[in-house]
């Protein structure tokens, strides 16, 4: 057995045999996409990020990123397919002699002012155009269109021959990398400009968002492009050369070992991406950010995102104790939220991002609530609103901060109290109805095919078998339950095709004319659903789901493969660098 000193240096001699392009490429590997081991991670403090270094001033970064806003665009666009939300589109479009190929989410319900949009950016090494599809679709439901461009060298912009998707991007010397970033920058630019000529848009509501390298991307657009409201960046962080200095990384420490041998000069390296890292470019136009981050994210150690915070005007940020796989429902849900909060005082209350209309004539208003420490759910109010009938019902639905595929369990306030923390250990979606009614049994099947969560089956209703015993099947409330000694519970699942049957089958129930049909004429849930049991007790019904919603048959999320099997909760407080495992205590 060899020592850990000796594995470490026969390590750094194969790297150094390997040359020096093939190490630079390694160093902007690690960098970005390979995990940083926490011990490492720890060392990178805020003064030895910024010792020795010079920012460059404004003006020079305003140089850099400038481009001419004035060449054609020669934008072609397709429509590839449509829903009651939004239409999708492929497009493609001129930037710097180089054709960006993105899609288009643009919602279907006209504004007189015009629609809010946002830019998104996929992470690094993409495999595929729909990274940022969940969260483009997500908003775009919402009222927001949405633009997903690719960046250099990814998907159709790949050139020449590529091991994997986004190589030649970060593979390759420092200049080239600097010039591949740059015109990531200005790829996201080309594509304000283009939202900003379109009728159907409003250009003073466009805001810019990202996820990893696509946030760090994202962050330097933001920083340099006044006209985007706000920004959204997330698993992003700063501080390229603190890590190349600091990081006892093995890779990165094989680079120093280059550099020992003068085959590479380590401050002309930093001094090349200097424009490029985001620690160095000024927020020229402070605006809202909000920026949410993993306390046990590797990849991005800590505390560069906090010196992304720190360098940014006007930046907020929300942590969970999560890998560098930040929850992706938690993560649409904020975004959208933010987003609407800093929409314009013109677009009114509910403003774009916050309403979820769904057929036949549902309004779902969202009002995300602040993350609780230690919670493992993102908790949301929905006011669920039929405006014909002139009729809403409070709502709240757990938000399960997982990146598997799940389904929604639908229960009332009452069923909720009985078997509150049974349900709670479930990874699923969980819908808190006012009521066991068919009103609020119906707006819970409009909302949850409206989430299209993609699981089979789609909804679990768990109600008090009380709730289906008279002639009205669709009536009761918390007074009748506690007039009733009823111990049963009725457990039905709904797939995503008898879930979407149900919404025009109980469209009575918000209709002016819902007042005049007869309750008979009513179906109950249990006429609707795919399957029913009943079980003695509410946590005999629990314990029954929790057999159907395992854990180790939930599917991941799409892009989310590589990501470890966690289930995390908000973090009691942001991370610091004192003790040895990078997080405060």
């Amino acid at each position: 057995m060899h020592s850990s000193a000796e594995t470490h240096q026969r390590c750094i001699s194969r790297a150094l045999r390997h040359g020096t392009n093939a190490t630079i490429a390694v160093l902007m590997l690690t960098m970005l996409i390979i995990p940083i081991p926490a011990w490492a991670a720890q060392q990178i403090s805020s003064s030895s990020a910024i010792a020795g270094r010079t920012a460059p001033d404004p003006q020079s970064i305003e140089d850099f990123y400038t481009y001419d806003n004035r060449r054609p665009l020669e934008p072609r666009i397709a429509l590839l397919d449509s829903n009651e939300w939004y239409q999708h589109y492929d497009l493609q479009y001129q930037s710097e002699g180089d054709t960006v190929y993105s899609h288009y989410f643009v919602p279907v319900l006209p504004r007189s002012a015009g629609n809010p949009a946002v830019v998104g950016l996929h992470g690094m090494f993409s495999d595929s155009e729909q990274q940022f599809w969940m969260m483009a679709e997500f908003v775009a439901k919402r009222g927001i269109a949405a633009i997903t461009p690719s960046m250099p060298y990814h998907h159709r912009r790949s050139k020449g021959v590529q091991l994997f998707s986004g190589q030649k991007f970060i593979v390759d010397s420092p200049q080239a990398i600097r010039d591949n970033i740059r015109r990531a920058v200005i790829d996201v630019r080309r594509a304000l400009d283009w939202l900003s000529r379109r009728p159907e848009i409003d250009p003073h509501t466009v805001s810019m968002a990202g996820a990893s390298l696509g946030g760090i991307v994202a962050s330097l657009s933001y920083k340099v492009e006044p006209r985007f409201r706000t920004g959204v960046f997330v698993m992003a962080g700063s501080g390229v050369s603190g890590i190349a200095e600091n990081s006892e990384h093995l890779l990165i420490a094989a680079f120093r070992e280059i550099a020992k041998t003068k085959l590479l000069d380590p401050q002309s390296f930093v001094d090349t991406l200097r424009p490029v890292d985001p620690i160095n470019v000024p927020d020229l136009y402070p605006r809202p950010v909000l920026m949410m981050n993993g306390t046990k994210d590797s990849i991005m150690p800590p505390s560069e995102s906090i010196e992304l915070l720190r360098s940014l005007g006007e930046a907020e940020q929300v942590w969970a104790d999560s890998s560098h796989y930040f929850p992706a429902y938690a993560a649409e849900y904020l975004l959208a939220s933010f987003l609407a909060e800093h929409m314009p005082e013109s677009y009114g209350v509910p403003a774009p991002g916050s309403v979820l209309q769904a057929q036949p004539g549902w309004r779902f208003v969202e009002a995300v609530q602040p993350p609780v420490p230690g919670d493992n759910r993102l908790w949301v109010n929905v006011d669920a609103q039929a405006p014909a009938a002139g009729t809403s019902s409070a709502h709240r639905v757990g938000v399960p901060m997982v990146n598997k595929i799940v389904p929604v369990i639908a229960v009332s306030a009452d069923t909720f109290r009985a078997a509150e923390m049974d349900l709670l250990k479930l990874p699923a979606f969980i819908h808190v109805m006012a009521s066991d009614s068919l009103f609020d049994f119906a707006a819970a099947c409009a909302y949850a095919s409206a989430l299209g969560l993609g699981h089979e089956p789609l909804l679990y209703y768990l109600a008090p078998s009380a709730s289906f015993a008279g002639a009205d099947a669709g009536v009761s409330d918390s007074s009748v339950h506690s007039s009733i000694a009823w111990e049963h519970y009725t457990l039905m699942e709904f797939s995503t095709a008898h879930a979407q049957l149900a919404r025009p089958a109980t469209a009575a129930v918000m209709l002016p004319a819902a007042s005049a049909a007869p309750a008979a004429s009513l179906p109950s849930p249990q006429d609707l659903c795919t399957s029913s049991s009943t079980y003695s007790s509410a946590s005999a019904a629990v314990a029954a789901l929790a057999s159907r919603i395992r854990w180790d048959k939930l599917k991941t999320l799409q892009h989310f493969e590589n990501a470890p099997d966690e289930w995390p909760g908000w973090s009691y407080s942001s991370p610091g660098i004192s003790d040895d495992t990078g997080s405060t205590p």
